[in-house]
């Protein structure tokens, strides 16, 4: 394997351990410091097109593919982690929403019985 192909496995490992981090201690960072994350992320996929500008040959169209490269690999896994954040807060967000509509339906239609008693019925 070539130092490119070693340098994008490596931030693929990176941000996905990133990943796993801030989902692990979220608690930590979120709301106030999103954009630390952010940032954080984004000098994650920079670095490694930096160093392969200054240890590998090329030129600056190739740094800038490769900058790009950085970017879709490294932020798969954030993207992904995010996807999957949002996915399973909408999944509870229906799970209490249907708990919530059942309870209100059981209350209606415990309604008429406990007028019933009221009125001696």
């Amino acid at each position: 394997m070539d130092i490119v192909t070693i340098s994008y496995l490596l931030l693929l490992c990176v941000t996905t351990l990133y990943a796993v981090l801030l989902e692990r201690y979220k608690h930590l960072w979120e709301p106030d410091l999103t954009w630390l994350e952010v940032a954080i992320g984004t000098a994650l996929c920079l670095v490694i097109p930096w160093l392969l500008a200054r240890t590998a040959p090329g030129n600056w169209q190739l740094y800038e593919a490769r900058t790009w490269q950085a970017f879709i690999v490294g932020g798969a896994p954030i993207v992904i982690w995010q996807l999957f954040r949002m996915i399973r807060s909408r999944l509870q967000t229906m799970q209490e929403a249907r708990r919530l509509l059942a309870e209100e339906q059981q209350r209606h239609a415990n309604a008429p019985t406990a007028v019933a008693k009221q009125r001696g019925e």
